[in-house]
């Protein structure tokens, strides 16, 4: 019987091993990814764009991204993401009260909007713009941050009188509006103040907690 041989071992290099290597390449794409999605848009996009930003091959590209879709909708979620965890650390130092929670919430949602564009215009409007299967990302994204409003909603709905309202829906509409707010404030090149944008998006958020 002919004796088994060993698998060669994977090798490591400058200390890194096979797959920490390609983790490393797939967050250079990532971050290509973002630079070029926020900046050109994704129609626009091209891979030879994105692996010229990343400085890496197309061979390493297509190693971990089947097609510039499938790229987008991984930057897509890490934005996301990262956005989630912004809103979650600013409710986590509010007080405990809907309002103060509310106000939390919108103030850190327009504040990474401004100040991280590329961020807006992937999450804002290039999903839009993206090929129909990746729209379904948008949806996932409201669906998340609606469960997040939507605990927010269901304290001042135990007592209402209405069997009609839905904390759910009134979460999604909620969204819909800060996203509206962010999207006009992304387009028309961020004219009105911060201040501004976040005093009248609380305005409508604040009624509704009222209710």
């Amino acid at each position: 019987m002919k004796a088994k041989t060993k698998a060669p071992a994977r090798r490591h290099y400058r200390g890194e091993s096979p797959d920490e290597r390609r983790a490393r390449r797939d967050l250079q794409f990532l971050d290509a990814g973002k630079a070029v999605f926020g900046e050109h848009g994704f129609q626009s996009a091209k891979v030879r764009q994105i692996c010229a930003k990343a400085g890496l091959t197309e061979r390493y590209y297509y190693e971990s991204f089947g097609d510039l879709q499938e790229l987008f909708a991984a930057v897509y979620f890490r934005e996301l993401e990262a956005l989630r965890l912004t809103l979650h650390q600013a409710t986590a130092s509010a007080p405990r009260n809907p309002k103060a929670i509310a106000l939390a919430l919108i103030k850190a949602y327009f504040s990474r909007m401004r100040t991280d564009t590329r961020l807006a215009r992937i999450l804002l409007v290039e999903i839009y713009g993206a090929a129909i299967n990746t729209r379904n990302l948008y949806r996932r994204g409201v669906k998340q941050f609606a469960d997040q409003f939507g605990l927010l909603i269901t304290v001042r709905l135990n007592d209402a009188a209405d069997p009609l309202l839905d904390a759910d829906l009134i979460a999604t509409s909620l969204i819909g509006i800060a996203s509206s707010i962010a999207t006009r404030w992304h387009l028309t090149g961020y004219r009105e103040s911060q201040e501004k944008i976040v005093a009248n998006c609380y305005a409508v958020y604040s009624a509704v907690i009222q209710m």
